[in-house]
């Protein structure tokens, strides 16, 4: 799989990784070089304007199976390794398969709440996906409006953030919200 990566042949190296069983001592690694290939594959897809619906569904399902333990629970002590699983999939769910936004957050609020021991910057970047997973959620607008408009306010050069917000301001539908969004939109399209 690494060898697959360094080409960059990410189908190639997505199927070494895949051929990894549970139980070899190399699955933790193939389980990260999964990770680290699937968006890849994935991005690589889009660029070229190929459908990317059902391997994104695949590399979830993949990815999400690596994390299960064996009584199919999440971990109840997640490692840094699970972490870069756990990312991987919430940024793959809110990229491609935004319908499946309760899984990226169940999966990020557990990898949270079970990992006393992760760092600043891994709990940083999990905030990004878990705000705009939880923006698909019916039931957590105003959070995750919330958390929006302070990923917006830090990441002003982030288009992804900034038309999120936008259009979740559209679909609150106040007249503050509106204007918020209009302005919002000037900005992007400038």
């Amino acid at each position: 799989g690494a060898l697959h990566e360094t080409k960059p042949a990410w189908e190639e190296a997505i199927d070494a990784y895949s051929g990894v069983p549970r139980k070899s001592p190399h699955f933790g690694a193939a389980l990260a070089g999964l990770a680290r290939a699937w968006p890849k594959y994935l991005a690589t897809l889009a660029a070229a304007g190929k459908p990317t619906s059902e391997p994104a569904a695949e590399s979830v399902h993949a990815l999400r199976a690596g994390l299960m333990t064996d009584e199919s629970q999440l971990p109840k002590r997640w490692t840094a390794a699970d972490r870069v699983v756990a990312l991987a999939i919430a940024e793959i769910i809110v990229a491609y398969q935004p319908t499946s936004a309760t899984d990226a957050v169940q999966i990020l609020e557990s990898a949270i709440k079970h990992s006393p021991d992760a760092s600043a910057d891994w709990k940083a970047a999990a905030q990004v996906p878990l705000i705009l997973a939880t923006a698909e959620l019916p039931g957590r607008r105003q959070e995750a409006l919330a958390g929006l408009a302070q990923l917006a306010k830090d990441n002003p050069d982030n288009g992804a953030i900034q038309e999120k917000y936008a259009d979740l301001l559209l679909a609150a539908g106040d007249a503050p919200s509106l204007k918020l969004a209009l302005d919002r939109w000037r900005i992007i399209a400038s």
